[in-house]
């Protein structure tokens, strides 16, 4: 594990433990002589002070900001922390201006009632036995074993049992349905190796095709040399871990392999989650587009236009595996690799094999 992940881990720990003292502080403050006395005014406090919810807001944010990438333990989190310091600000506001409610600076927004009623739906023992469980399965993704591999006829029950699987999630969200694979299908992909799988702990987390060429649906755009993603399916076990990055990533790699230009996939349907999820990836959307005919195409080609994805093949990020690997390219594709890295495209192919091996290599190696 780097420093990094282990900074993360930390941070996230602490941040657990002070939401669950600042939680039990709360309540105990609340449910005190004084909290009583405070709440039971005619109608009860409903509001807080404007400055309060400001600060409030200000801090919801900042909380949000830091514990975003943690999906939604990081926004649960965030939540009780800010209802928890709002209350805190409040009663320490109520001191010094206790005549805030009549006085101008009253928010119309739920107040210390609502807000002790939201703390009481947070058992503060719960919150932190389901955020230690997040933080040991994100422990355990750290150091986990990632193979990519192409799939074989022993994977054939494990991908249509995948199939099934995102064609189920994908009903259950209201998307265009895969409609269902033939095994001969995948028995023809298997042996022209374009099924590819990944292996997480030994376990099949991930797999999906790749197509070099797609007419049918890329219409001119197939003159270009490209590789086409399909089908990509997740197992459920995997699923909001960033697997897509792993496959595009290796994906990228292999039409670098293949002296490929572009890489590009398709998706059914109107979904602009899907949109986000892909371009955060770094893919562009090309827009959506109706087929002139699917004649030739999966039945659910017929039920939505096509959202069409790219992105150009950055020969720059090649990863180099050995000099006999790099003596495979001609001397403009070497010379293609190393503009793309901004370093000198003179000398012969020699030289330019050696200059790029000096680029990529480790400066910590010796």
């Amino acid at each position: 594990m780097n420093a990094e992940d282990a900074s993360i881990l930390r941070g996230l720990v602490l941040l657990a433990i002070i939401v669950v003292v600042l939680v039990l502080l709360a309540r105990a403050l609340f449910t005190s002589k004084r909290w009583k006395e405070f709440n039971n005014g005619e109608g009860g406090r409903k509001k807080a002070p404007v400055v309060v919810e400001v600060f409030s807001i200000l801090g919801f944010i900042a909380t949000l900001y830091w514990t975003v990438g943690f999906g939604a333990v990081g926004f649960a989190v965030a939540m009780v922390l800010t209802v928890s310091f709002r209350i805190v600000l409040v009663m320490i506001y109520d001191k010094f201006n206790p005549d805030w409610e009549t006085d101008g600076t009253q928010a119309g927004v739920p107040g210390l009632e609502e807000g002790l009623n939201v703390l009481n739906r947070y058992d503060p023992e719960r919150i932190l036995t389901e955020t230690m469980a997040k933080l040991q399965k994100h422990w355990k993704s750290l150091h986990r074993t990632v193979t990519i591999q192409p799939s074989d006829a022993a994977d054939l029950a494990a991908i249509l049992d995948l199939y099934r699987h995102a064609s189920d999630l994908q009903r259950e969200k209201g998307m265009v349905v895969w409609p269902e694979i033939s095994p001969s299908l995948i028995k023809q992909e298997l042996a022209e190796q374009r099924q590819w799988k990944m292996v997480i702990d030994d376990q099949i987390a991930c797999i999906w095709v790749v197509a070099f060429d797609d007419p049918l649906i890329w219409g001119e755009k197939n003159n270009d040399a490209a590789v086409y993603l399909h089908r990509i399916a997740t197992a459920p076990d995997f699923r909001g871990q960033g697997l897509v990055e792993y496959v595009l990533r290796a994906t990228h790699e292999m039409a670098c392999k293949m002296r490929l230009d572009y890489l590009r996939l398709d998706t059914v349907g109107e979904n602009p989650g899907l949109i986000e999820h892909y371009t955060k990836h770094g893919l562009t959307y090309l827009g959506a587009h109706q087929l002139p005919s699917t004649e030739g195409l999966p039945g659910h080609y017929n039920d939505g236009p096509v959202l069409l994805f790219e992105s150009k093949v950055d020969w720059g990020l090649y990863v180099v595996q050995s000099r006999e690997e790099l003596e495979t390219f001609t001397v403009k594709e070497l010379k293609k690799m190393l503009k793309v890295r901004e370093l000198p495209t003179s000398g012969n192919k020699s030289a330019l094999i050696d200059r790029f091996l000096e680029a990529s290599r480790n400066p910590y190696e010796d």
